[in-house]
């Protein structure tokens, strides 16, 4: 089965949660740290659907409260007439305080990620069935009331893309839209799972989604004792692992299985 991943770090409460009570943190796109994320360009085309036009035009009216509607129309009109592009934060501001975004790695031993987001290698590394959080996802998803969860893998194109709301749904213009980095993080080889529902949330996944912890090269022993204490009280069995350097190779060997 397919795994993924997420680096922690144990000075952090909210990050320890993730062990502690399996809670994941969905955050909203507003607050992360690269200002292009989910900014991508948009060309409406000449037959947008009215659904993404309706939320454009949502989004434009917040974004700017004194402009009358009419006025916002007509910009959105000459858009579609003059096949100008939208602007990649008019759409990041649209999907701001609407989803929520929990990212998680492919690879569980990339260098940059431990020293990024594992506090130097001091931190943990829990690994999750991607098979077993999909269908958590698709459980929690009512699509007939609009409510929604999805795993996708992200995209780290070499040009940044130009979405069309004419050939694409608004639901793939979206899905597009939020799963797409510039390609310089593309050594973060990152999942994403996105919600509708819960934004700048945490969210509790199954006790079945975790496989494993691995503990970093430099964590302390009290903070190995303490993943081991917390993995005991599961009902399942937890991989604990420890990483280890040998001849300027990382490996991860097991310290017990509870």
């Amino acid at each position: 089965m397919p795994k993924i991943y997420k680096y922690r770090k144990f000075g952090d409460e909210d990050h320890l949660s993730l062990l502690t009570d399996r809670e994941i943190f969905l955050a909203d796109p507003d607050c992360f740290h690269d200002p292009n994320d989910c900014a991508v360009d948009i060309r409406l085309g000449s037959s947008p659907s009215n659904e993404f036009l309706q939320s454009l035009k949502e989004t434009l009216r917040k974004a700017h409260p004194s402009v009358p509607k009419t006025e916002i129309d007509d910009r959105i009109q000459d858009l579609i007439e003059e096949d100008r592009l939208i602007d990649g934060t008019v759409f990041r501001n649209q999907v701001a305080g609407s989803v929520g975004v929990c990212s998680f790695a492919c690879n569980p031993n990339t260098p940059q990620m431990w020293r990024k987001y594992a506090q130097s290698h001091t931190g943990f590394c829990v690994q999750f069935d991607f098979d077993r959080l999909n269908e958590w996802c698709q459980a929690k998803s009512s699509p007939g009331e609009g409510r929604g969860y999805f795993l996708s893998r992200v995209e780290y194109p070499s040009t940044p893309p130009v979405l069309s709301a004419s050939e694409l749904s608004s639901a793939q213009v979206f899905e597009k839209a939020v799963t797409t980095k510039r390609r310089k993080y593309r050594w973060e080889d990152e999942y994403r799972m996105v919600s509708n529902d819960v934004v700048h949330e945490a969210r509790q996944v199954p006790e079945e989604a975790i496989d494993s912890v691995a503990v970093g090269l430099g964590a302390s022993r009290s903070d190995l004792e303490k993943t081991i204490e917390i993995v005991d009280h599961y009902a399942r069995k937890i991989q604990v692992l420890k990483a280890s350097r040998a001849n300027d190779i990382v490996r991860f060997r097991e310290v017990g299985v509870f």
